[in-house]
């Protein structure tokens, strides 16, 4: 391929058909030479293009939840696809805004959750993720969840896609659950269950419950044969500062001569809590 420049001009141009494709590498490069020069010589013989990829691998990192009492958060760095060339990326972690924040600090101590932490995070040529361990502090304070923040930032041979992961550190000093064992007439209403808290909470407990069969019978309604109470499941939750909640288990009347009865209520799935005493007794005694 030859170039002439009009007389008196002082360029004159190449134009290389590229090629788009959807592969993710480095930058690539490629040269014209000149040769052969007619009326001028040659001061610099070759030129390089340098082809910048644009099908670049982004960058994401998730969120945590954990225990108290695990004492790491471990985020992972994920890349949306591999490259052959290593990804760096800078990260820093923070007390998340509002009251449900956690308070970050150079050691675990007093009135610290998580220690700080922030560096450069290195995913090697090939890979496509890495981790980043963030030291959690395990007190003895009865407490609302805390969150703190992980940010990405500064990344190199990646774009950013989700640069901030939140760490939910859930309490694990809050008070106990127990539920009581009542007696009541075959005549009444209803057994009422008392659940109560070792201690008031700063945070509402939920707990789920689920009647069943001790001598006593389950069903669906009090005109059914044979049945001396109707099964309750569901969630009880006792408000913050609140230490009892109430469950109410419907009896049914009826006209046979036999001993007493019992009932079970059991507890379940405590949020906010754990549980002391996980079933209730409730015993009916007979009216005819």
């Amino acid at each position: 391929m030859g170039v002439v420049p009009p007389a008196g001009a002082l360029s004159g141009t190449i134009t290389v058909s590229l090629c788009n494709e959807t592969l993710i590498e480095p930058s690539e490069s490629f040269v014209v030479n000149l040769s052969n020069p007619v009326n001028a010589t040659i001061a610099d013989t070759q030129g390089q293009g340098t082809i910048s990829n644009d099908d670049v691998p982004s960058v994401t990192i998730n969120d945590v939840s954990l225990v108290e009492a695990a004492t790491t958060a471990s985020f992972t760095v994920r890349l949306s696809a591999a490259i052959s060339q290593p990804v760096t990326v800078r990260y820093a972690t923070a007390n998340a805004a509002g009251s449900g924040g956690a308070t970050g600090g150079g050691a675990c101590g007093s009135g610290v959750d998580y220690v700080s932490k922030s560096g450069t995070l290195t995913i090697p040529a090939n890979a496509t993720s890495a981790t980043i361990a963030i030291s959690v502090c395990d007190d003895t304070l009865d407490e609302a969840n805390e969150t703190f923040t992980l940010t990405l930032s500064e990344p190199t041979n990646v774009a950013l896609g989700d640069a901030q992961g939140v760490g939910t550190i859930t309490d694990n000093d809050g008070p106990t659950l127990s539920v009581d064992d009542p007696t009541v007439s075959e005549g009444s209403a209803t057994a009422t269950f008392t659940v109560r808290l070792s201690a008031t909470s700063v945070q509402g407990v939920v707990v789920n419950y689920a009647t069943a069969n001790g001598t006593a019978k389950a069903g669906s309604a009090c005109s059914s044969r044979g049945t001396d109470y109707l099964t309750r499941t569901g969630t009880l939750t006792i408000p913050a500062g609140g230490t009892t909640g109430t469950v109410a288990v419907p009896i049914c009347n009826d006209t046979t001569v036999e001993p007493a009865e019992t009932l079970l209520l059991n507890l379940s799935t405590p949020v906010n809590a754990t549980i002391a005493d996980a079933q209730g007794r409730a015993t009916i005694s007979n009216n005819d």
